[in-house]
């Protein structure tokens, strides 16, 4: 399907070797402490391509930072219906005094000693998952988002036909 994405586009998928790796939790979560060192927005974008799994449904997992789930019952199957195609979450969140807002509220235990604390749980089905993570200073519209969203209709598209 990547191929044919690229094809009917015109364009390649943006950074595909990242896709290519992956972290994954054995039985359990895991967890990432990234550095955020000053107040101000953030964008935390999750990537992600299913490798293993072949239908919606199989791989379900959240994100949260914190105490706070910011990714719900996320099955990337789902939302690219194919393997090895890339799906990007944006996590837009600000901090000040040292403490994490999202969605214009406190999260509890987001932020400690200079690290925020970001948790892939285990969900509905499997295991989570993560291919890379990045921490960008600003809004969304600092990062690929608008593109990421035409790229996602693109993949609307060709499920359609």
């Amino acid at each position: 399907m990547a191929a044919e994405f690229e094809e009917k586009h015109q364009f390649p998928l943006p950074n595909m070797e990242v896709y290519h790796t992956e972290r994954f939790g054995q039985n359990s979560g895991f967890k990432y402490e990234v550095p955020v060192t000053e107040d101000g927005t953030y964008t935390l974008i999750l990537k992600f391509s299913e490798v293993y799994f072949q239908e919606p449904g199989q791989k379900i997992f959240d994100v949260k930072l914190g105490n706070i789930k910011v990714v719900h019952d996320l099955d990337i199957f789902g939302k690219v219906y194919s393997r090895g195609i890339p799906y990007d979450e944006f996590v837009e969140f600000q901090v000040k005094n040292g403490k994490v807002i999202y969605k214009g509220s406190e999260v509890s235990g987001a932020l400690s000693n200079g690290k925020l604390l970001v948790d892939f749980a285990v969900g509905k089905s499997d295991n989570p998952k993560l291919n890379a993570l990045l921490l960008v200073k600003g809004s969304r519209s600092s990062t690929h988002y608008d593109n990421f969203r035409k790229y996602m209709k693109a993949l609307e598209d060709i499920k359609d036909q």
